[in-house]
């Protein structure tokens, strides 16, 4: 089984031996955290190529974070390196000292005396010492000591409560920033944000030195967890640390757990990423096995919902570094193999009155023909990366977040698409497979699903039958690979796609294997192709087929029964209906007058761009059709990357208007039958198309998130026909 959430490995002496790294990669770290506390910027420099090499390898993706130090609240040094201190005795915090004693420490920040008064109560070393303060004079604090013990160079202070004045980013961290921008970082942690508006500084910072990292916002002060802050955090921020460290000497220990699972949820709730830290598994530093009280740690983050479990002592200076990976990686897997059950109790299911499916396609891999016409190593992939914007606002190029520019001929990949799509109410996919008078081509991936049984995921076949053109390079008329038919093909094509259908992950309606055909006026004859179809279906054994033709084309809006099939399914963007409903962005004689004159760009004219709120609206409302229609929506298009001119592009997509689009679809939805109770996503994953539920850098999950809350928000009050 795919473990789902990451493994955040700390980096330090004990971890950053090639050998060593090495295996802790193998045993399942997903992220490094470049700790920027310590070390040179030269020391990250090099752990962070080191890590790549490795992750390149090993064939795994590794990110990296960086995580800034923030302000050093901090005492100074001692003439011995430590100092003993006993309940009931004055001591002293001197912002003007160097070198301190038993009776008294230095201070590295100076505006204590300003921040504290007398009451506050002070905590030392994540609050193993516990100062009261008496009074302030001047630059000292003169304190008496509630809990003792010994004190050495460099501690940490919180105030219990809170109330630091400290700034969250410092000189240091705007210097760390910019190396963090040229390691390419995948993740930068900012210590100590107290309010919305450290985090949107710390990513002008960001963008300023060229990083293009996900900004997490470390959540360690008292003032941070107030709700409202709480909120204004997450919004300047892509995701949160959970730093239960400094955050229970604030606020009190007892008060983290529920603090935990708030955040997680609200994170949750406002599409961010949550990563749960501190001592997860500390007693791994020493011991090459976890506690039970830490075991259950890690499992209650992991059902809370978190999205990665960090480790830091124990993997940057612990004795067991492999081990504690291969610990939480085994906790995490078997916590998440009980955690569906987990939701059925304590979060609203998600209705199966509606299979959700999802356009899938499988263009991730490099196969000989695409090599001889494209290039060396072509795949989809090629298309996505060389895209750039065309005109103000226009969101290119698409960049893939936590999957990354993945192969599918990975089943660990195939694996984690497949569970993020469950996750998020997807009941399946719809693998596109291209049959070319018995030639398949991009057929790797789902052949070694079909052979493996995995992922344990259900899914159907849509036959894309097209001819493959260069019309990517303007050339529509180049012909690369040529559809025909022939009545013998279809016994031959109805034969091979049997195997599939024998499948139990298979997608029926009823006991009727569900087969779309992509463009049903293209071939010849579809009533006779279709009626050889059933046939021969009936002679290997099935009772009959549920055929669906997909309104791809102008030509494919008609009745599907007067082609022999038993469904349309409507495709979206749909393209073919918009001269009649929309019109394109910026066109008309005015606009060609101000893109001569340079005052709006050429794009418009060039390609079709389109409104996706406008298109959205129109397309919830239009009327139903006279015959049986499986839905689409759409959460985006954009084919730019692909055409130098005329591409379509829906402009304006965002979560909250694809939501918007889906809950109204669902919710005039009626099933036609048992088992008739489809509506269908475009797409997965068609990044050369710009239409993707697979995290992206600049939205994450919010897609699916969006996906997930539609299900609920509609499907939890509809009475549903089945």
């Amino acid at each position: 089984m795919l473990r789902s959430t990451k493994i955040v490995a700390t980096l330090g002496p004990a971890s950053s031996e090639p050998a060593i790294l090495e295996r802790m990669i193998r045993a399942g770290v997903d992220v490094v955290r470049l700790n920027f506390s310590h070390g040179t910027a030269q020391d990250h420099e090099k752990r962070a190529a080191l890590v790549k090499e490795l992750a390149s390898k090993v064939g795994r993706t590794v990110a990296i974070l960086c995580d800034l130090q923030g302000p050093k609240i901090r005492v100074g040094k001692f003439k011995d390196g430590m100092v003993t201190l006993e309940k009931g005795q004055s001591f002293v915090l001197d912002a003007r000292l160097e070198i301190g004693d038993g009776s008294r420490s230095g201070l590295d920040y100076k505006e204590l005396p300003r921040d504290v008064g007398p009451g506050a109560v002070l905590l030392l070393d994540d609050g193993k010492i516990v100062l009261d303060v008496k009074q302030v004079r001047g630059e000292e604090v003169h304190t008496v000591v509630r809990h003792g013990g010994v004190l050495s160079n460099n501690k940490g202070i919180n105030r219990q409560g809170g109330g630091l004045t400290a700034p969250a980013l410092t000189s240091k961290d705007m210097e760390d920033i910019r190396t963090a921008a040229k390691i390419q970082a995948d993740y930068l942690a900012v210590s100590f944000p107290k309010t919305g508006a450290d985090m949107y500084m710390a990513r002008e910072l960001a963008r300023a030195a060229g990083a293009k990292a996900f900004l997490i916002a470390k959540i360690e002060r008292a003032e941070a967890v107030a709700e409202g802050a709480l909120l204004d955090i997450m919004r300047g921020s892509d995701g949160i640390m959970v730093a239960r460290g400094d955050l229970a000497v604030e606020v009190g220990d007892a008060a983290v757990p529920a603090l935990q699972k708030k955040m997680i949820r609200l994170a949750r709730e406002q599409n961010k990423l949550t990563i749960t830290a501190t001592q997860m598994m500390e007693s791994m530093i020493s011991s090459p096995v976890p506690t039970r009280a830490e075991v259950s740690d890690v499992a209650n983050a992991v059902l809370d919902g978190t999205d990665a479990v960090m480790l830091s002592a124990e993997t940057a200076s612990g004795r067991y570094p492999v081990e504690v990976i291969e610990a939480m990686d085994r906790v995490c897997r078997e916590v998440e193999q009980m955690r569906t059950m987990h939701r059925q109790v304590d979060t609203p299911a998600i209705s199966s009155d509606v299979r959700v499916i999802a356009f899938y396609l499988p263009q991730y891999h490099p196969i000989p023909e695409n090599d001889r016409w494209w290039g060396a190593g072509f795949t989809e992939w090629t298309n996505v990366r060389k895209a750039l914007p065309n005109f103000v606002g226009h969101e290119q190029p698409h960049e893939p977040a936590e999957l990354g520019y993945y192969d599918l001929r990975s089943a660990e990949v195939r694996a984690r698409q497949a569970d993020l799509a469950r996750q998020f109410g997807i009941h399946g996919f719809c693998y596109y497979t291209y049959w070319f008078n018995g030639k398949r081509l991009l057929s790797r991936p789902f052949d070694e699903t079909l052979a493996s049984g995995q992922p344990d995921f259900p899914f159907c076949l849509c036959w894309a039958n097209e001819n493959w053109t260069r019309i990517w390079d303007g050339l529509d008329k180049d012909i690369l690979m040529e559809q025909s038919y022939s009545e013998e093909d279809d016994r031959q094509h109805i034969r091979w796609l049997a195997n599939a259908f024998r499948d139990k992950r298979y997608i029926k309606v009823g006991d009727r294997p569900l087969f779309l055909v992509y463009r049903a006026r293209s071939i010849p004859d579809p009533v006779k192709t279709t009626s050889i179809w059933r046939d021969e279906a009936r002679k290997l054994g099935f009772r009959e087929l549920y055929l669906c033709r997909v309104e791809s084309f102008a030509e494919e809006h008609e009745c599907p029964a007067c082609l022999g099939f038993d469904a349309s399914v409507e495709f979206q963007p749909d393209w073919s209906s918009f001269p009649t409903l929309t019109m394109p962005l910026r066109r008309g004689r005015m606009w060609q007058y101000l893109t001569r004159w340079g005052l709006s760009s050429e794009a418009y004219q060039q390609n079709d761009i389109y409104s996706y709120k406008r298109v959205a609206e129109l397309m919830r409302r239009r009327d139903l059709p006279p015959y049986k229609r499986f839905p689409c929506v759409t959460p985006g298009w954009d084919n730019s990357s692909r055409r130098k001119r005329g591409a379509i592009i829906l402009k304006g997509s965002t979560p909250k208007l694809y939501r918007r689009w889906l809950e109204a679809t669902l919710a005039r939805f009626e099933p036609y039958g048992p088992g008739e109770n489809l509506m269908f996503i475009n797409a997965w994953n068609e990044w050369g198309e710009g239409s993707h539920l697979e995290p992206d850098k600049r939205w994450g999950r919010a897609y699916l998130e969006a996906t997930r809350s539609a299900l609920r928000n509609v499907m939890g009050h509809k009475p549903w026909r089945t």
